[in-house]
């Protein structure tokens, strides 16, 4: 197959060009020799450097998103078939792909989170043992519902109807979970938790499962 690549048609044909690529199937889409490695490399640096649970933007799945971005690319360098049939995948074009990755990133400060999140989210065994000794049971059960329902918007009435209290008593827990870093409020977006306290919801949620297992355990003699 001949490829023809970064030309630059005129404005008319490119626009004929860009309705033709919408239509292209599947499987006319040509991945060269070492793309689909080259793929799986960069969704491997990609997890390493960005990925967390809280605001997963990259994640396991990401390795879609970066082959059309390359498809992409190589359809936007007109990197095609001599018959034009089919769209040829390059190792460059997955390049161009994690580049236009990462410069977003960048451009949305999403690196600096991530470190700022990684130096945050490392807390000692001690450290995470005197936080979860110092709350009551009211203040686990407002950061499970936080941290279990994260897509949801939570405020104090919210939370209060949810938990069977009234809204002043879940407003007067705020300032404790404020003070340890857990949640974080904010006029018009109510609260949310922060890393630290996903940390001790997963220790919490971790604790409650073991103790259920513990009483079936007796019951059961």
């Amino acid at each position: 197959m001949r490829v023809r690549k970064y030309c630059q048609l005129p404005k008319d044909l490119f626009a004929r060009w860009i309705k033709h690529v919408w239509n292209i199937k599947k499987e006319q889409v040509i991945y060269e020799q070492g793309v689909k490695e080259k793929i799986i490399e960069y969704t491997e640096n990609l997890l390493t450097d960005y990925n967390n649970s809280i605001y997963p933007i990259i994640h396991r799945g990401y390795r879609d998103v970066l082959t059309r971005i390359s498809v992409a690319y190589a359809c936007m360098h007109i990197s095609f078939s001599e018959d034009r049939n089919n769209v040829l995948i390059l190792p460059e074009h997955v390049e161009l792909a994690y580049q236009f990755i990462t410069e977003m990133l960048l451009l949305l400060g999403y690196d600096a989170y991530i470190h700022a999140l990684y130096n945050e989210t490392t807390i000692k065994a001690v450290e995470l043992e005197q936080t979860i000794n110092s709350l009551e049971p009211i203040h686990k059960s407002i950061l499970k519902e936080i941290a279990l329902n994260i897509n949801e918007d939570h405020n104090s009435t919210q939370l209060a109807k949810k938990l069977g209290v009234i809204s002043t008593t879940i407003r007067r827990y705020y300032d404790k979970l404020l003070e340890l870093g857990l949640i974080e409020t904010s006029k018009g977006k109510g609260i949310k938790i922060k890393a630290k306290g996903s940390i001790v919801v997963k220790h919490l949620v971790k604790a409650d499962g073991q103790e259920a297992t513990k009483g079936q355990q007796e019951i059961r003699r």
